[in-house]
């Protein structure tokens, strides 16, 4: 088989090829049989082999570039995905923070509520005493409702958080 003969032949068997990678090989070959010196009208099978050969070859090349292009691609859209995580945890992490601070704050009123009423028994007369029970009241309900608004808005949270993660989930696997 002739040089213009195996190249024709090696051409149509990488039709499939993209034009850029298809043209890359052909100039490949060209150049090989140039700087190999086989004269024009030699057969070159002996030296490169059959044009089914050679297609096999660069197909295969071709394939290995593609899963090594697509898993780069996968890798960096697996590190972004990392990143939009943790830029979304750390807002979460407050969040929840702040939550728990409140409804800390809201026990230690209701305790120090509880605690002011008992002092109630031990206060000087009865209009002190009156006072001092309305404060521990104030303090009682303030609690109790930083409790219950901390709980609530706690469950809300997480369960837009919980949303947003099955929600993502189910977008991976469409």
């Amino acid at each position: 088989m002739t040089q213009s003969h195996f190249l024709r032949s090696l051409a149509r068997k990488l039709r499939g090829l993209p034009a850029g990678e298809r043209e890359e090989a052909l100039r490949y070959y060209r150049e090989y049989l140039q700087e190999a010196g086989i004269p024009q009208g030699e057969d070159v099978t002996d030296r490169v082999g059959t044009p089914e050969q050679a297609a096999r070859a660069v197909l295969a090349d071709a394939q290995i570039r593609q899963t090594q292009a697509k898993l780069q691609r996968e890798r960096r859209a697996s590190t972004v995905r990392v990143l939009l995580g943790v830029l979304l945890f750390i807002p979460l992490l407050v969040a929840f923070s702040v939550l728990l601070a409140f409804g800390l704050t809201g026990a230690g009123l209701g305790l120090g509520g509880l605690a002011a009423l008992c002092m109630t028994f031990f206060t000087d007369g009865l209009a002190q005493g009156l006072i001092v029970a309305g404060y521990a009241l104030l303090l009682i309900s303030v609690g109790v409702l930083l409790v219950i608004g901390a709980l609530v808005l706690t469950r809300l949270l997480a369960r837009a958080v919980r949303a947003l993660l099955l929600r993502e989930k189910g977008d991976a696997h469409v």
